[in-house]
């Protein structure tokens, strides 16, 4: 589980193993660990990349600029520095870049 490759969720992670009220606003649940009700995403840039590759990459997503690309991840999803990512990864999309220019 990447949750416990990472020290922040980790430590998480223990703490409500041995008792699940005793962090506020965080859940365990089906082995997802959710923070306000956003799925907490650990720091891994591969699972980061992939899951935003679904909220913007695919024909459902539609190819959406940076705000509506965040909004639509932070509905479900929360990392550290998610707007930068979406921002950068947004800003640098050849096929949005191409669709501007034509």
């Amino acid at each position: 589980m990447a949750y416990n490759a990472d020290p922040t969720t980790a430590a998480l992670l223990e703490k409500l193993e041995w008792n699940p009220m005793s962090v506020k606003d965080y859940v365990l649940s089906d082995g997802l660990l959710f923070h306000q009700g956003h799925i907490l995403v650990v720091t891994d840039p591969d699972i980061q990349h992939e899951i935003l590759l679904q909220c913007h990459d695919t024909l459902a997503a539609g190819h959406f600029g940076i705000q509506k690309t965040f909004k639509l991840m932070s509905q479900t999803y929360e990392w550290p520095k998610l707007r930068s990512f979406v921002k950068e990864y947004v800003s640098t999309c050849d096929t949005c870049l191409w669709n501007k220019t034509s």
